[in-house]
């Protein structure tokens, strides 16, 4: 068995049951969250495979443009109030949530395109499936805020995952000094961000199924 067949199993079997609960016969809001570069866009894509009745949503599909991200990260203190830093259109995100909460016809969304740096990626979503598969991290911005149904917290080693990002970096900007200095800038913040945010959020506690990547 591969190692992603290996951490899908329990979540696919999982939801199956979820989507058998009798308290949730009409539409069901599931979440994958996790630390940066830990595996979630992985098994979001296999699960896609899986779970083609699922609608599935990325957060990172709602990035803010590179520039306001580039000024962000050139604030000292971006950590520490980072749901109003703008990195994230959450209001475009949350709007797609809410929609699939109300209706069950096709809801049209932009979504960022890395390599224009712009929105100029139409997608239709079908409402009309039985649940919506979320990923991202950072996916609250609100105590209340998004409601999530199910929470999935892919629980992994955070250096790990910080190799596997400077790796991707280093694939895509080549390996100098700029590439080095900005993951780790990024690796540092995001650590003291990302702590914040559990915290405050009890993400942990408040998680429904808890998988170990690592």
């Amino acid at each position: 068995m591969k190692k992603i067949e290996k951490i899908a199993e329990p979540i696919l079997e999982q939801v199956e049951r979820w989507l058998k609960d009798a308290d949730h016969k009409l539409k069901l809001v599931i979440g994958i969250e996790g630390y940066s570069a830990v595996g979630k866009t992985t098994l979001h894509e296999y699960l896609r495979q899986q779970l083609p009745d699922l609608l599935q949503v990325r957060l990172d599909d709602y990035l803010a443009k590179r520039a306001v991200r580039d000024a962000i990260r050139s604030e000292a203190n971006w950590q520490l109030d980072w749901k109003k830093s703008g990195w994230y259109q959450y209001e475009e995100f949350e709007r797609v949530i809410n929609a699939y909460r109300r209706s069950d016809a096709k809801f049209t969304s932009q979504i960022y395109n890395r390599d224009t740096d712009d929105y100029d990626r139409t997608v239709e979503y079908d409402l009309s499936k039985p649940a919506m598969l979320l990923e991202g991290s950072l996916l609250f911005r609100s105590p209340a805020g998004p409601e999530i149904d199910r929470l999935i917290y892919l629980d992994g080693s955070w250096d790990e995952a910080d190799r596997r990002r400077l790796k991707r970096h280093i694939a895509v900007r080549g390996d100098n000094y700029q590439t080095r200095e900005r993951s780790r800038i990024f690796e540092r913040n995001f650590r003291i961000l990302y702590e914040k945010y559990l915290k405050k959020y009890d993400v942990r506690a408040r998680t429904d199924l808890t998988i170990h990547v690592d």
